[in-house]
């Protein structure tokens, strides 16, 4: 028999099912056809809806009951710590072993209603804009760094695949971020080649280094950077591809990430289809 697949849907995806007419319904399609994964960064970024209450309390319950068909996966950062924690000390790693679905999360998530409260959402909020304020300082600071050695060198990174190449060639600078983000968890800064073997044998790690990879192009080496429009993908959405590799179906209502993720997925031949939440629904209706 078959295994089903597992979907996920980002806190977009999830904002637009709550929108619709016959959401249970669609809810118990779902359940009938997929394994959902919730990402317990979905109720991290609801906690963070401070216009109204109603709607927290529905984008909620309906991230409540597509749990129903399935779990919880730990927000990001935990779920990094795990990888690399479970690295650290086993020689024989393998990280589909890793347990990153404790069976009480969503419990613990959602034992208490009046958790999500107003003043949860304000403090949430503020936590949330200062992170991404400081995922944007860096970008800001390089983009001139980046121009001076295009001019120096007399042609400039035409294509986000000829920047990967570069980035990450030897001593190219995504190892050193690379191992910057094992240090947070392991408290110790790899040399190149270890962290080389870590990102090797971790797809939602290396997920997140082309991830950022994306941010950084289209933030600081496009000759059109992102500067006047929304981001390709803000913090969150970057440090969301560390769950690509954790499903077959990643959907999402956002284009930007749409066109991030589908890199990501793509470049690492990962076998997770990205759809945006309409092309999702369609392609159900031809299945059905």
């Amino acid at each position: 028999m078959d295994r089903i697949p597992v979907i996920i849907f980002d806190t977009s995806a999830i904002n637009y099912l709550s929108k619709e007419q016959h959401c249970k319904g669609l809810v118990a399609a779902l359940r009938h056809g997929f394994f959902t994964r919730v990402l317990a960064t979905n109720f991290e970024e609801i906690a963070a809806t401070v216009r109204s209450e109603e709607r927290r309390d529905l984008l909620v319950s309906v991230s409540g009951s597509l749990l129903t068909g399935g779990d919880c996966i730990l927000p990001f950062n935990w779920l990094l710590e795990q990888h690399i924690q479970a690295f650290e000390s086993n020689p024989s790693y393998d990280w589909q072993q890793v347990s990153v679905c404790p069976p009480d999360l969503a419990e613990t998530l959602l034992r208490d209603k009046s958790f999500f409260c107003r003043e949860l959402a304000v403090e949430q909020l503020s936590h949330a804009q200062k992170m991404q304020d400081d995922f944007e300082a860096p970008f800001e600071r390089i983009r001139p760094e980046f121009e001076e050695i295009f001019r120096s060198h007399g042609r400039r990174i035409v294509s986000f695949a000829e920047f990967l190449e570069v980035m990450f060639s030897q001593g190219g600078s995504y190892w050193a971020i690379g191992a910057e983000l094992y240090r947070h968890a392991a408290g110790n800064s790899p040399e190149e080649e270890k962290i080389r073997r870590f990102v090797a044998a971790c797809p939602p790690f290396h997920s997140l280094l082309v991830a950022y990879a994306r941010a950084q192009y289209e933030r600081c080496v496009a000759v059109m950077p992102a500067t006047n429009r929304k981001r390709l993908a803000n913090r969150v959405d970057t440090f969301m591809a560390v769950y690509l590799p954790y499903c077959a179906l990643f959907v999402t209502a956002d284009e930007d990430q749409h066109r991030c993720f589908s890199t990501v997925a793509s470049e690492l031949k990962l076998g997770t289809s990205v759809l945006m939440y309409e092309q999702f629904w369609n392609s159900m209706l031809v299945a059905a």
